[in-house]
């Protein structure tokens, strides 16, 4: 079972809080697949283009 940096359990759907990678900017997506402990996240698009983005579970924060 997935959880978020608080213990909160993830699901496909939630929308969560993440770090965008090499940057220092939060951003809003929703779980769009989890596997083990990796979430696939769907965004609005980046500034380099990307609109998924993979995270371990305890680097996002459950947006409730």
């Amino acid at each position: 079972m997935a959880k978020d940096f608080f213990g909160n359990e993830l699901n496909v759907g939630d929308t969560v809080a993440f770090m965008q990678t090499g940057y220092r900017q939060m951003k809003l997506g929703v779980v769009e697949k989890i596997t083990n402990d990796t979430l696939i996240i769907h965004h609005e698009r980046t500034n380099v283009g990307k609109t998924s983005t993979k995270q371990t579970s305890n680097q996002v924060f459950l947006k409730k």
